[in-house]
C-alpha cells in the first residue's frame, strides 16, 4: 500500500519524506519476458525508486469497447501483469493514461476510430478539412462525443485497474502536455463547429454585447454568432481574444478530466505535465492549481551539433527555475515530470554530461523529483524503433549512461533531508515570468499573417531569457516569480525585479508595478514593453514608459531564410530514413528540424556601447526609442541611437533594454563565443544592479554559475554549494560577498566536504571560516562541463 502526498512543498512516501527518483519505462515498447529483469534491475542498483508509464489508450481499446488488459491479443497488452510486477518489487508507479500521450506514438495514443467513426470531434482548419493525417487526428478537446469516449476510457481503467490504485499506483496524470497540438496555431485551427459555438459564448459572456466586442475589435458584428476563430494573426484584438480563450478552454479539459476521474472513485493524487516552454495556449498560471503534481517537461539536447553539450546551455537552471515561479510553494513541489535521458533522433548524440548537466541544475534549484525520459529503449509492435540511448538497450544491456544516472542518484540519496529540506539562497533581485509573454503576435507572422511562425521569430521568443542566463553566469541568482501570483507586498522584497515583455499586461498588474516604482523599487523591462491589456485593447502606460520605438531592426533576416532552404534539402534526404526507423518520430522532427538548425547559428548584430563605455554584442534585433521626458537617460546605444534607456519615477525606476541581451547564451555557438564578448556582457549587467544596491551573495573570478542552499537540522547546519561549469575546463576561485545568507556560524572553523563531480573536479581547501570565505574564498578546478557540489559545516562528517 502506497500513499503519495505532499507537504511543505516536498514529497511524502506513506508519511515519510521522498524524493522521487522515477524513470519511464515503456511496457508497451518491451516484451514482457523483459519486464521483471529491467525493473528489479533499475530498482536493486540506485536508479529509480518509483515507475512512470503511459498507458496508451489506442493501445488497450482496439475498437470501441474491445478492450484488452490481460494480453488477449498482444502479449505486452497485459496491464495487469505489468501492475502485478511493480507490486511484488514494491514499486511505485505513476499512471499515465492520456488521453493523449504525444510520446511519438500511433495517434498520440487516441485511438484512430475515434476520428473515423466520430468525425463531428475532429479539428477543423480554416479551409473547412480536417487536421488529420494516416495515423492521428487531432481532436477538438471538449466536445462532448469526444469527452464521452474518454470517460469510457477512464471507467475501464477504474473498473479493471481499481485494485491496483495505491498500491502500486500512486499517481494519475490528467492528459499529458495539453495544448501542444495548438501551439503556433493562430489562424490555422480550430473551426470545429462546437470549439466555435463555444468560443462565441466565452465571447458574449466576456463582453455582454456584441457593440461592445466591435468597438474593441473595431469590426461591426450584429451578434456573436458573426465571430469565427481568427483566420491570420493580423487583428491583434482578434488574435488576443482566442488565444485568451483556448487557455481557458484547455483548462476546461483538463478540469472535465479530473471531475470525470474523480467521479469514477480514482482518489489517488493527479498530477499534470506541463510543457516546458509555455506556449500558447498553455499558461501555467490558470493550469498549476488544478493538480496537486503540476510536472514539468524538459529535454535540452536535441540538435546534431555533436560538439556541444546543451543545445539552450542555461535552460537545466532556467526551466526549472520559471517553473518554480508558478507552482503553490506550500503545497506543490518542484517535479521534473519528463527529464530528457537521452533523445530518439538517430541523427542526435546526447553526452552523458548533458543528462548530468540537467539533473544537477534541476537538483540546486530545488527539484524534489526527477523522471527520467525514458530508461530503456524500445520498439512499438508494429516495428517503429524507439531508442533515447538512455540506461539500458533493446535487449536490455546497460549502455554508459548507466554509471553517470547511477553516480547522481546515490549523491540524491546520501544527502537525503539535507537536500530535500535545504532551502535555496537567492539574491536581492527577481525575475518575473508573465504567462501571456507566450502568446503569438502578428509580427511573429510572415507578411500575410497566416501559419506557419517564422522560426527566427520563435528563436527571438526564446532568447528573451537569455538576461536570466546571463545573471546566473555573473553569480546572481534571481528569485522567479510570476508577475500575476505576487503581490505588491511581496514585490517590495527585492531591489530589483527584471521583465521580459512582448507587449501585453494585465492593467492590476501594471498598476502594481507602478506602485513598486514609485515607493523604490526597480524595474529592467525587455526587449518590448506594455502597450496593451491582455485581450489585445490598448492600454496607456506612459507613466512607467514613457519612451516610444522608432525603429525596429531583425538581424539575419535574409540569412535564415537561405538556411532554412538549405536545411529543407538537407533534412529531405533524411527523410526516407527517419520513416523507416520511426515514422511517428518524423512528425516531431519535422515540426523542429529548422528551429533545431536555427539554434546553431546567432545572427551578428552590431555592438552597442553602455553608458559607461562597455561594449555589448547585440544579437537577433534592436529596437530604438525616442523621448521627450528629462527624467530619461539613455544607457546603451548603437551610433548614439539608444536601444535601452532608464527612467526615474519617483523613488525608483525602470530601464528598458530594447535587443533580448544575452541571447547567445541561450544557443550552442555559446560554447565558441569569445569570453571578451560575455565579459562585456556580465559587466553591463552588473553596473545596472549595482545602481539599483544590489550586492551578489556569491562572487566568482570565472564565468559560473553558484547556487547555494542551506539546511537547518535538529543538530546540523550546513550550506550546500552547487557549481555549475558550461564549457571549458575553469581554474578560479569564488568568495562569500553576503554571509549572513549562509545561516553559517561566525569565527568557527568550517570542514569542506566534496559530495559530488562527474569528471573529478575539486576544490583546494578543506577548511575555511566564514571570515575567510569573505576575504579569500574558495580556489576550485572545475572539469569541461562538470558540476561540482560542496558542503560547508561546522561538524565534520
Amino acid at each position: 500500500m502506497f500513499q503519495l502526498t505532499s507537504f511543505e512543498g516536498k514529497f511524502q512516501l506513506n508519511g515519510e519524506e521522498v524524493f522521487l527518483r522515477a524513470g519511464e519505462y515503456h511496457y508497451f515498447r518491451v516484451d514482457p519476458d523483459f519486464w521483471e529483469r529491467d525493473l528489479r534491475l533499475l530498482k536493486d542498483e540506485g536508479i529509480l525508486n518509483v515507475v512512470s508509464t503511459y498507458v496508451p489508450w489506442i493501445f488497450h481499446e482496439l475498437s470501441e469497447g474491445d478492450f484488452d488488459f490481460v494480453g488477449r491479443t498482444h502479449s505486452r497488452r497485459n496491464l495487469l501483469r505489468f501492475l502485478a510486477l511493480c507490486r511484488e518489487l514494491s514499486l511505485p508507479v505513476i499512471f499515465r493514461p492520456g488521453p493523449f500521450i504525444y510520446s511519438e506514438y500511433r495517434g498520440f495514443g487516441i485511438p484512430l476510430w475515434v476520428g473515423e467513426q466520430y468525425p463531428e470531434v475532429v479539428v477543423r482548419k480554416a479551409d473547412g478539412s480536417y487536421d488529420q493525417t494516416d495515423w492521428y487526428y487531432n481532436i477538438s478537446l471538449n466536445h462532448p462525443v469526444y469527452l464521452r469516449l474518454v470517460r469510457n476510457w477512464y471507467q475501464q481503467l477504474a473498473t479493471v485497474c481499481g485494485d491496483y490504485f495505491d498500491d502500486p499506483i500512486i499517481c494519475f496524470q490528467l492528459d499529458n502536455e495539453t495544448g501542444l497540438m495548438y501551439n503556433f496555431n493562430v489562424g490555422r485551427i480550430d473551426f470545429n463547429e462546437y470549439t466555435v459555438q463555444a468560443f462565441q459564448e466565452w465571447l458574449q459572456d466576456i463582453f455582454g454585447s456584441p457593440q461592445t466586442l466591435s468597438v474593441f475589435c473595431c469590426e461591426s458584428y450584429l451578434s456573436f454568432d458573426e465571430f469565427e476563430p481568427p483566420r491570420d494573426g493580423l487583428n491583434i484584438a482578434q488574435s488576443m481574444l482566442w488565444q485568451a480563450f483556448f487557455e481557458d478552454w484547455v483548462v476546461e479539459f483538463i478540469t472535465n478530466l479530473k471531475e470525470m476521474a474523480i467521479d469514477l472513485g480514482i482518489t489517488v493524487l493527479f498530477s499534470i505535465n506541463e510543457q516546458g516552454n509555455f506556449y500558447n495556449p498553455s499558461n501555467p498560471v490558470k493550469k498549476s492549481p488544478l493538480a496537486t503534481l503540476y510536472g514539468f517537461n524538459v529535454s535540452l539536447k536535441t540538435t546534431q551539433a555533436d560538439d556541444v553539450t546543451l543545445d539552450i546551455p542555461f535552460g537545466n537552471s532556467i526551466i526549472p527555475s520559471l517553473f518554480k515561479g508558478y507552482l503553490q510553494p506550500r503545497v506543490q513541489p518542484l517535479f521534473a515530470a519528463e527529464m530528457g535521458c537521452g533523445w530518439f533522433d538517430p541523427r542526435t548524440t546526447v553526452s552523458n554530461e548533458s543528462t548530468i548537466q540537467l539533473m544537477m541544475g534541476a537538483l540546486a534549484h530545488g527539484a524534489k523529483g526527477i523522471c527520467l525520459y525514458v530508461v530503456r529503449d524500445g520498439e512499438d509492435i508494429e516495428g517503429n524503433r524507439y531508442e533515447y540511448h538512455s540506461l539500458l538497450d533493446r535487449e536490455s544491456n546497460k549502455l554508459p549512461r548507466f554509471s553517470a544516472v547511477q553516480g547522481v542518484q546515490e549523491f540524491i540519496s546520501s544527502l537525503g533531508e539535507e537536500l530535500t529540506s535545504s532551502v535555496e539562497i537567492y539574491d536581492e533581485i527577481a525575475y518575473g515570468t508573465y504567462a501571456m509573454n507566450h502568446r503569438i503576435l502578428p509580427g511573429d507572422f510572415e507578411k500575410d499573417g497566416r501559419p506557419p511562425i517564422n522560426p527566427l521569430k520563435i528563436l527571438i521568443l526564446l532568447s528573451t531569457y537569455g538576461i536570466y542566463a546571463v545573471l546566473l553566469a555573473s553569480g546572481y541568482n534571481p528569485k522567479p516569480i510570476s508577475l500575476e501570483l505576487t503581490s505588491l507586498a511581496e514585490l517590495q522584497q527585492f531591489k530589483t525585479v527584471f521583465l521580459h515583455n512582448r507587449g501585453a499586461i494585465i492593467k492590476d498588474d501594471y498598476d502594481k508595478l507602478v506602485s513598486y516604482v514609485k515607493r523604490g523599487g526597480h524595474i529592467i523591462t525587455g526587449p518590448n514593453y506594455p502597450v496593451m491589456d491582455e485581450f489585445g485593447d490598448p492600454l496607456n502606460t506612459e507613466e512607467l514608459y514613457p519612451a516610444v520605438i522608432s525603429r525596429e531592426i531583425v538581424y539575419g533576416s535574409r540569412a535564415s531564410l537561405f538556411k532554412r532552404l538549405l536545411d529543407s534539402v538537407r533534412f529531405s534526404l533524411w527523410k526516407y530514413r527517419l520513416r523507416n526507423y520511426n515514422r511517428y518520430c518524423l512528425y516531431h522532427l519535422e515540426q523542429t528540424e529548422f528551429l533545431n538548425r536555427l539554434r546553431s547559428w546567432v545572427p551578428q548584430g552590431p555592438f552597442a556601447r553602455s553608458s559607461s563605455g562597455r561594449r555589448v554584442k547585440i544579437d537577433y534585433l534592436s529596437r530604438e526609442f525616442t523621448w521627450q521626458k528629462e527624467e530619461v537617460e539613455a544607457v546603451l546605444l548603437i551610433d548614439d541611437k539608444p536601444i535601452g534607456y532608464r527612467y526615474h519615477l519617483r523613488k525608483g525606476s525602470n530601464t528598458v533594454l530594447g535587443t533580448p541581451l544575452g541571447a547567445r547564451y541561450l544557443v550552442n555557438p555559446f560554447y565558441e563565443f569569445s569570453e571578451n564578448i560575455r565579459k562585456e556582457t556580465r559587466g553591463f549587467v552588473q553596473d545596472l544592479l549595482e545602481k539599483n544596491g544590489v550586492q551578489k551573495t556569491f562572487d566568482s573570478d570565472v564565468e559560473i554559475e553558484i547556487v547555494g542552499r542551506y539546511y537547518q537540522g535538529d543538530d546540523k547546519r550546513s550550506l550546500l554549494l552547487f557549481l555549475l561549469n558550461r564549457g571549458e575546463q575553469k581554474q578560479g576561485s569564488f568568495k562569500v560577498l553576503c554571509p549572513k545568507k549562509t545561516r553559517l556560524p561566525k569565527n568557527k572553523p568550517l570542514f569542506i566536504d566534496q559530495l559530488y563531480s562527474y569528471l573529478d573536479s575539486s576544490v583546494v581547501e578543506q577548511e575555511t571560516s566564514l571570515e575567510q570565505l569573505q576575504t579569500d574564498g574558495l580556489h576550485f578546478t572545475i572539469q569541461k562541463d562538470d558540476c561540482l557540489v560542496l558542503r560547508l559545516s561546522s561538524k565534520k562528517s
